[in-house]
């Protein structure tokens, strides 16, 4: 049992505890969503909205813009990654559930715990204050605020007057519904310029990377079938030696598929026959993926500064990474056309818009939200099943 899944144990059974014990300050809705409604933030809500009215209103076009621009993608995303899934039983899935500490079979991504809760808190947190934000901004009164629970999933909401948000235009509701999407895809977008200008040149002031490891070894392909093992340091490649990934990369570029590999670990020599790329003709591959190797702070930082203050540096630069991935893959999720998602309600209103008739445009979203349900759940659980059964 790995701490994180410990971790993970014990935060939701206080959770539990806490719910039992204040259960009257909680609302349950469905039996699964439960909140805890506060005022916190509305004064800054209020405040946001009514200082830059007009800049509010311009970025809220470039949200609409954008957010019917990421349904399309993550929809396009959903109907590639289905098709790929059923091609190519090795191909990774397009999308996973997420519970932090818990490793779930198929998901693409393991989460964490403490990265994982912190960076949904602060995703969920973003995206729900500029939904409030942006009610202000068009005159909607926000009732509360507060964290709410979807069965273990960590969330949190914002309560616009339903009724008011109803007599704006289509425009402004459209921009509250997109509000939220866009302030975690535009999160991801400045994330990206911190980390790459500021957190990898920081970052590489304080480590070194120590050879190449093996992350993890694919069911059936030559890495796997040759006995390789996850966590074995790659030391060479047909007697060349390996230093870091960029150099594992290169000397796997040019392999075709058939030819002899001797690859040598920190445990033994394996000399494994690439076979055909799944997915890039004319490319061998060997069905192993790859990861920097042991991370060590300098011995000049650490004469300098000690462990502490290096690592927390660190551990702070990897949680900016999962706020990034976090805020990316939430805020397209919450763009598909799909029940009471922003990005159902967004498609809805569109669709209003054009047929008019309020039974014709249910009708239709009813059609492509059960379409959006099937897509989603065949992305995860294809993925499960193969790693359940084999």
């Amino acid at each position: 049992m790995s701490i994180d899944f410990i971790f993970a144990i014990i935060f939701y059974s206080l959770l539990v505890i806490l719910f039992l014990v204040f259960r009257k300050k909680f609302t349950v809705q469905g039996k699964i969503f439960v909140m805890y409604k506060t005022k916190l933030g509305l004064r800054l809500m209020d405040k946001m909205g009514r200082a830059m009215p007009r800049f509010w209103k311009f970025l809220g076009v470039i949200s609409v813009i954008s957010g019917f621009a990421g349904m399309a993608a993550i929809m396009y995303m959903l109907v590639k990654g289905l098709i790929t899934l059923i091609a190519q039983p090795a191909a990774a899935p397009t999308l996973g559930l997420v519970l932090p500490g818990v490793k779930i079979p198929g998901a693409p991504i393991f989460v964490p715990f403490w990265y994982g809760i912190i960076s949904i808190f602060v995703v969920a947190v973003i995206h729900e204050f500029f939904h409030g934000v942006y009610s202000r901004v068009h005159n909607v009164n926000v009732k509360s605020s507060g964290v709410a629970f979807l069965g273990p999933i960590l969330a949190a909401f914002v309560e616009p007057e339903e009724e008011e948000l109803k007599k704006r235009s289509k425009l402004a509701q459209l921009s509250v519904f997109s509000a939220g999407p866009f302030s975690n895809l535009l999160t991801a977008g400045i994330l990206v310029l911190i980390i790459i200008f500021i957190a990898v040149p920081f970052t590489n002031t304080l480590v070194d990377v120590k050879g190449v490891q093996i992350a993890s070894v694919e069911k059936d392909f030559p890495f796997y079938n040759a006995g390789a093992k996850s966590g074995e340091i790659i030391e060479q490649i047909n007697n060349a030696a390996v230093t870091d990934v960029n150099a594992f990369t290169n000397a796997m570029k040019g392999i075709k598929p058939g030819e002899t590999i001797s690859i040598k670990t920190n445990r033994t020599i394996y000399n494994i026959v690439a076979v055909a790329h799944p997915s890039i003709e004319g490319k061998g591959y060997v069905g192993v993926l790859v990861s920097a190797g042991e991370v060590v702070i300098k011995d000049s930082v650490k004469s300098r500064y000690g462990s502490f203050l290096p690592n927390s540096m660190l551990w702070i630069g990897r949680l900016l990474v999962w706020i990034f991935v976090l805020s990316l893959g939430i805020g397209l999720v919450n763009l598909l056309p799909l029940g009471p998602i922003d990005g159902g309600r967004m498609f809805y209103l569109a669709a209003l818009h054009y047929i008019k008739a309020e039974k014709k445009t249910m009708k239709l979203f009813g059609y492509v939200s059960v379409l959006c349900l099937v897509l989603v759940v065949l992305n995860l659980t294809i993925p499960y099943l193969r790693k359940l059964f084999g």
